[in-house]
């Protein structure tokens, strides 16, 4: 798992991707990433707060790899 930082909270095994991220390595705009959020099967994207997404890198990279298979 992750490693201890030092304020005791894990560190993520998968480096977070932002919603600019996600959207720029599966080439889709805002709205399309929207509805893939929307669809069965697209990871689902840790929330923080209301308005704040990260994706795990991990998630999306396997998300990729199903695609292009």
């Amino acid at each position: 798992m992750g490693e201890m930082s030092s304020w005791g909270a894990k560190t993520p095994s998968s480096p977070l991707l932002s919603v600019q991220d996600v959207m720029s390595r599966l080439r889709v705009s805002r709205t399309t990433l929207w509805r893939m959020e929307h669809d069965e099967g697209f990871p689902k994207p840790i929330t923080f707060g209301r308005r704040m997404k990260r994706w795990k890198e991990a998630d999306i990279e396997a998300f990729i790899a199903v695609q292009a298979s």
